[in-house]
């Protein structure tokens, strides 16, 4: 048998290696200042109070797209070529708007956070599951691609103005870019919905039903749902609606 010295040092070493709630705490509220800071900063430099002007966004905009991706890369939910594309794209939604650049941190980093929750128990449902939901250039493109260009058409027409869309829609000359903000947080809200919905309702206690027949099918199968997959789409739209809103109150 091993020394009762070896096996207290065994141990302590084992204790002192495994994470604390103090530790992880710590790491929370690391992350939590982080976002605040990238928030914060392109908050100020699209207030009209600060007098940055359209290059002191744009620049608040890149900085805060290069942030994202490099996250992203860090918690493994993009590839390398996945942040270049998805940068070039946040680059030109926070660029263009604070209320569009909030939206889409808000839906990316909530999203990627859900995606990696309970990992080990997807991988055992899903045949093409991939470790962190890691996206690529395609997936990047295809998913920030067309709001970012309503965001930008938005900005071309009404300028680095984030009002409520009751206010944007009394002008006549703006009134197209309520039209692009519309459609930029419906885009957001169905991704987001969709991607909850996903992400969440394969862990429900009980199979799917496919929705025109409502016959069990097995987890995966498109076109099924659970209650738990139904709500998790609910609330990912409804966040998406709150932050947009209170990003242009």
């Amino acid at each position: 048998s091993r020394p009762s010295s070896w096996i207290a040092s065994s141990e302590a070493g084992s204790s002192a290696s495994a994470p604390t709630a103090s530790s992880e705490a710590v790491r929370a509220m690391k992350k939590v200042l982080g976002a605040s800071v990238v928030v914060a900063g392109l908050a100020l430099a699209h207030s009209p109070a600060t007098g940055g002007g359209i290059y002191t966004q744009a620049a608040s905009g890149v900085a805060a797209a290069l942030a994202m991706a490099v996250w992203g890369v860090q918690r493994k939910a993009l590839s390398l070529n996945g942040a270049v594309a998805g940068g070039l794209m946040g680059m030109i939604t926070m660029a263009s708007s604070f209320r569009c650049g909030l939206t889409l941190m808000a839906f990316f980093v909530a999203s990627s956070l859900i995606t990696q929750y309970k990992e080990s128990a997807k991988a055992s449902i899903d045949d093409h599951f991939k470790k962190g939901g890691q996206r690529g250039a395609i997936q990047a493109l295809c998913n920030a691609g067309v709001p970012a260009g309503l965001a930008l058409a938005s900005f071309a027409i009404a300028g680095p103005v984030d009002l409520p869309l009751t206010h944007l829609a009394v002008s006549e000359s703006t009134k197209a870019a309520v039209t692009c903000l519309g459609g930029f947080l419906g885009y957001y809200g169905c991704c987001c919905g969709d991607t909850w919905a996903s992400e969440l309702g394969q862990l429900a206690k009980k199979d799917p039903r496919l929705i025109t027949t409502m016959q069990t099918v097995r987890r995966g199968t498109n076109g099924a749902v659970t209650p738990l997959g139904l709500f998790a789409s609910l609330f990912g739209g409804l966040w998406m609606g709150l932050v947009f809103y209170l990003a242009g109150a």
